[in-house]
């Protein structure tokens, strides 16, 4: 079930990319140029500013990002691309750390099995040899 979430969330950069070129080819040739660099920005920013961003209701007012004369929606929509990027990464690093957490525990349970089993069979054959000493 694991490697089915892992291979459903693997499809997600690719569709944030999608989203950015479609994006770009929305705006004239000038501007596509402007939103790799706001991109850029907004991708060095800290996690709290980009989440002030998001919130904000004028992104290139706050004077956080230089939006280099491109319109509010348009860096507002990379904003949201930007913190989705960061989730996904966050997301796929906790999933991947819970996969080898799993492997590991699954290891130490064998191993307990193999030993609990090893340990039965032992005390299985020591009653035999007291029973006959006591009659």
């Amino acid at each position: 079930m694991l490697m089915m979430m892992m291979m459903q969330s693997s499809d997600r950069p690719e569709q944030l990319k999608q989203v950015i070129e479609h994006l770009q080819e929305s705006l004239p040739m000038d501007e596509q140029k402007k939103i790799n660099l706001v991109m850029d920005d907004i991708n060095h920013l800290s996690v709290a500013k980009r989440y002030l961003l998001a919130a904000s209701t004028n992104v290139c007012g706050m004077k956080v990002v230089d939006c280099r004369g491109l319109p509010h929606d348009t860096v507002k929509t990379v904003v949201s691309v930007s913190l989705d990027e960061q989730k996904y990464e966050r997301e796929s690093d906790n999933a991947r750390k819970n996969f080898y957490m799993s492997i590991g525990s699954f290891g130490i349970s064998f191993a307990s099995l193999i030993l609990s089993f090893l340990a039965f069979r032992r005390k299985a054959k020591e009653p035999s040899k007291t029973q006959d000493t006591e009659s």
